[in-house]
């Protein structure tokens, strides 16, 4: 994916940062091999830095493979985009207007004081 890998780059540039950017590629509906791969790079991550997971657009067992693999070591935030409507939901987010995107951040919103 060095197409998407060389967006994001782009893309930080205008935000004044340059992650360094890894595309892993994984077996469609595998949580085993989801969590091992999301859970071994948040544990080495929160070794020097924040982390946070951006849960939106991807596949449920993605999803639940790394949620259930970083449950002993949290990242720092979970972030998921709502849109609260159907009108034109097959455009690209940045189209849907954003009245309709509400930013959620799990760990915030689920975090006992």
């Amino acid at each position: 994916m060095p197409v998407l890998d060389e967006a994001f780059k782009i893309i930080s540039v205008g935000y004044d940062f340059t992650p360094k950017i890894r595309t892993l590629i994984l077996q469609e509906g595998s949580i085993i091999e989801s969590g091992l791969e999301v859970g071994g790079l948040v544990d080495s991550l929160k070794k020097t830095q924040k982390v946070a997971l951006d849960i939106t657009s991807a596949r449920k067992a993605l999803v639940a493979g790394a949620l259930l693999a970083t449950a002993s070591n949290k990242p720092d935030h979970i972030f998921y985009l709502m849109i609260d409507t159907l009108d034109n939901i097959s455009k690209p987010y940045p189209m849907i207007s954003k009245q309709h995107h509400k930013l959620h951040d799990f760990r915030a919103e689920t975090r006992r004081p």
